[in-house]
């Protein structure tokens, strides 16, 4: 995936041969629901800021809110939740003067704050209040999270709409408990617990209008 998003860039520029850069801020607000291949499945907010590079490239930093959205009939049921902050990086195939086009976009964010801190969850990310069974983890600081995304993008004016999807990776990061001894449960190792699944995303993007600026020619 990483291979794919780096060669697609290289060719965004590429093409991009004229003398002239318009470089223009942007806002963008995301929306993504992830249907996970192993245990966890959720859905998370995003909202950010950054730039967008002559109508093709963009560049955003956001933060996201993400939360765990499986079922659990338990009284006890605590929800995972997490607010992280990411960056991303966009691509637009074609021109601007195209209302459609495919965007590859590629985010990679880490994990602030979290409501499962130093607590138990299951192996569906369910919190607990102490660990029942030794396949219970201790969740830790540093969660990251890696999404690809395949998008069509409708352009109207200042505002850009995405709709796609998205395959996303979450390295949950963790301790797992070995088993039970005379004193109690002990850790027995630290690690990133892969979660990964397929996503749907819609996004709302708007460009503030900006004046173009003569770049330097490669040559100067």
């Amino acid at each position: 995936m990483k291979w794919i998003t780096c060669i697609s860039f290289l060719l965004l520029f590429s093409n991009s041969g004229n003398t002239q850069a318009t470089v223009n801020p942007i806002i963008k607000a995301n929306y993504s629901y992830m249907l996970g291949i192993n245990e966890y499945y959720g859905f998370d907010y995003s909202l950010g800021g950054g730039i967008n590079i002559n109508n093709k490239v963009s560049v955003l930093l956001q933060f996201n809110y993400l939360k765990n959205q499986r079922d659990n009939n338990s009284d006890n049921f605590d929800a995972l939740q997490m607010l992280t902050t990411s960056l991303s990086i966009s691509g637009r195939f074609l021109e601007k003067k195209h209302m459609f086009s495919p965007v590859l976009e590629f985010d990679i964010g880490v994990n602030i704050v979290s409501n499962a801190k130093d607590r138990y969850v299951d192996n569906n990310y369910i919190i607990q209040d102490k660990p029942y069974y030794s396949e219970n983890y201790k969740f830790l600081n540093n969660s990251i999270f890696v999404k690809t995304k395949l998008l069509l993008n409708i352009k109207v004016k200042s505002f850009d709409f995405f709709i796609g999807p998205s395959f996303n990776a979450y390295g949950f990061h963790v301790k797992r408990l070995a088993g039970q001894t005379l004193n109690g449960y002990h850790d027995e190792k630290v690690f990133f617990d892969l979660q990964k699944g397929i996503g749907f995303e819609a996004q709302v993007q708007y460009t503030f209008p900006m004046k173009k600026q003569q770049a330097k020619k490669a040559s100067e």
